[in-house]
């Protein structure tokens, strides 16, 4: 094998975000045309397989390859019957120590006891994952809920639907998204002391 070759490789090992391209370049014509869809596919059934019927909430975290095959999964916070604590920094660490490093990643957890609609805490919880990826380099492609009844919700689907409709990430009217931004922002503020 030449250097240039070993070098070549080398670089697609690790930084895969371009290796679709050179997969393209070079005519590959296995390379899927929406991979978020094959991705989002095998995750919802994997979703089905490993959380329906739980009665604890889970969260998994799903590594994705450059062209859209799960590569990697695992339940990484088990938590009660309604909610379930989870620490980005331990989400990041498994993502970046997977044998083979991942394109994106997804994560995902079940309601047990109700529908898939996401919470405003499911949302936040996205939107700081999202940022935090950014800065790792491995992009969050989505977080989905399953709920009870095995139905499957997308938060990215979910965001951007409310955006559309209502103009706020939480399908509220912007006065009461504002409100509870200055309520949140506020009443975590204590009032100055008079002395």
């Amino acid at each position: 094998m030449s250097t240039d070759l070993e070098r070549a490789l080398a670089l697609l090992h690790t930084r895969p975000e371009i290796a679709k391209d050179f997969l393209v370049m070079a005519g590959e014509s296995s390379v899927p045309s929406d991979d978020r869809k094959d991705a989002d596919a095998e995750v919802k059934r994997i979703l089905r397989h490993e959380l329906l019927g739980k009665e604890q909430e889970h969260f998994m975290v799903f590594a994705v390859d450059v062209l859209g095959k799960v590569i990697d999964y695992e339940i990484l916070f088990k938590g009660f019957e309604g909610m379930v604590y989870t620490s980005p920094k331990l989400i990041y660490r498994w993502v970046l120590t997977r044998e083979q490093v991942p394109h994106s990643f997804l994560v995902a957890h079940n309601h047990p006891n109700a529908g898939s609609r996401p919470s405003h805490p499911d949302i936040d919880m996205t939107d700081g994952l999202l940022k935090g990826s950014l800065l790792i380099g491995v992009e969050l492609r989505d977080h989905f809920v399953i709920g009870s009844g095995g139905e499957v919700t997308s938060i990215r689907d979910t965001v951007n639907e409310n955006m559309r409709t209502y103009g706020n990430v939480y399908g509220r009217t912007m006065g009461q998204a504002t409100d509870d931004l200055v309520n949140r922002i506020l009443g975590g503020m204590k009032p100055p002391t008079i002395r």
